[in-house]
């Protein structure tokens, strides 16, 4: 059976002639202090928009969080947001963190692909550095920064022109530190994965698919936590496993432009979406001309 990822990639592919809007599945293949966010005013701006954060160097957290990969919690502690698929969305990041304040959460679990396919790659990739995260894995873009990426050739030339802009507006120091970021990590015995235990770029369906299971990598009696399908869901995996993907903050596929994210506490995960100024974060992406198009059109249809 062929992986998920192929065969969203496959459907896109067959809807349009427009190779320009052929954007690559790079997106479906592929703290101990508590820190108040304080909001940018990115929906105010159609330009860089100017933001408010508290630095602390992302290398820093990242061996931390290398030397403690392993995070445990009490069923009394505050509950964590779960953030994964931001991709340079800075407005929808900053609607998300003021709700995800207001519910109670003060951590984050951040699960990759960060800034690159998005409106404000840096911005965005500052605001969550400087956010107390308890976990902070990488994702596919995050690695392509530096290695070829595994797209079809009829997307690699939306896929350069992409990163190469992250590339330029991120700097060579702050892809350097993303790209230095580990793969997994754990939380409450539960297994923190951008794609899969298997690989960054394949990633579990909505529905149960056959073969699955060789992308659990092994794994059995525990819950998956990974994202990189940009859609919200749980269910029971092979081998006795929970499948959670929390959602796209920054750019969902399920036909929902709203971010999604999660909540975790006391061992329960809710799902939650927050409406954000969408048209704006598609007006910014289009300021990279005519390549980001698909990727504007996406934000504002919340799908290809």
């Amino acid at each position: 059976m062929e992986q998920a990822t192929s065969t969203e990639w496959r459907a896109f592919v067959k809807s349009t002639d427009d190779v320009t809007f052929r954007l690559a599945d790079c997106l479906l293949q592929a703290v101990t202090r508590t820190t108040r966010w304080t909001p940018s005013r990115a929906t105010r701006s159609s330009h860089r928009p100017a933001f408010r954060t508290r630095s602390r160097c992302w290398a820093t957290k990242h061996r931390n969080a290398s030397a403690s990969s392993v995070h445990r919690r009490q069923m009394s502690d505050p509950p964590v947001a779960l953030l994964y698929d931001i991709h340079g969305n800075l407005a929808a990041l900053e609607a998300v963190l003021a709700e995800a304040e207001n519910a109670g959460a003060t951590s984050y679990l951040l699960g990759g692909d960060y800034a690159s396919f998005g409106p404000w790659p840096r911005e965005t990739a500052e605001v969550l550095e400087s956010l107390p995260a308890i976990a902070r894995i990488r994702g596919n873009v995050e690695r392509w920064l530096r290695e070829e990426p595994e797209v079809p050739e009829s997307a690699r030339p939306l896929v350069t022109a992409a990163l190469t802009a992250a590339r330029e507006s991120l700097g060579p120091e702050l892809v350097e530190r993303l790209y230095g970021l580990p793969d997994q990590a754990e939380l409450d015995g539960i297994l923190v994965c951008h794609g899969s235990p298997l690989s960054d770029i394949e990633s579990f369906a909505p529905e149960p698919q056959p073969d699955e299971e060789r992308m659990l990598a092994g794994e059995a009696d525990r819950t998956i936590l990974f994202g990189h399908s940009h859609r919200q869901f749980e269910r029971p995996g092979p081998n006795d496993t929970l499948l959670v993907n929390p959602g796209s903050v920054g750019a969902p596929l399920d036909g929902d432009p709203r971010a999604a994210w999660a909540l975790y506490e006391s061992g329960r995960f809710g799902f939650r979406r927050t409406a954000y100024d969408v048209e704006r974060a598609a007006a910014q992406m289009r300021f990279y001309g005519d390549w980001a198009d698909p990727i504007a059109r996406r934000i504002e249809r919340g799908s290809y």
